[in-house]
C-alpha cells in the first residue's frame, strides 16, 4: 500500500475508481491503483492505494497469453 494525495485536502479520487500515476522524463507510470480513502479530500487524509509494482509478476503471467 502507499498513501498519496494532498494533506491540505480538497482534491481526490472521492468516489471515483482511478490510478496513481508517476512523470519519469515524459513517460507515465501507473505506480498505484485506489484502495480506499476516509471521506472525500478530507485535509490529513490522503488517499490509499495498493502498490501496482508488488503486482507486477501476477499482472506479467495474467497478461501473457494476450499479446
Amino acid at each position: 500500500m502507499v498513501c498519496a494525495g494532498y494533506m491540505v485536502g480538497g482534491i481526490d479520487a472521492c468516489s471515483g475508481d482511478g490510478t496513481l500515476m508517476c512523470s519519469v522524463e515524459g513517460l507515465y507510470y501507473v505506480m498505484g491503483v485506489i484502495s480506499w480513502g476516509r471521506g472525500c479530500a478530507l485535509p490529513g487524509y490522503p488517499t490509499v492505494y495498493a502498490k501496482v509494482a508488488a503486482f507486477q509478476s501476477w499482472i506479467e503471467t495474467t497478461i501473457a497469453p494476450y499479446p
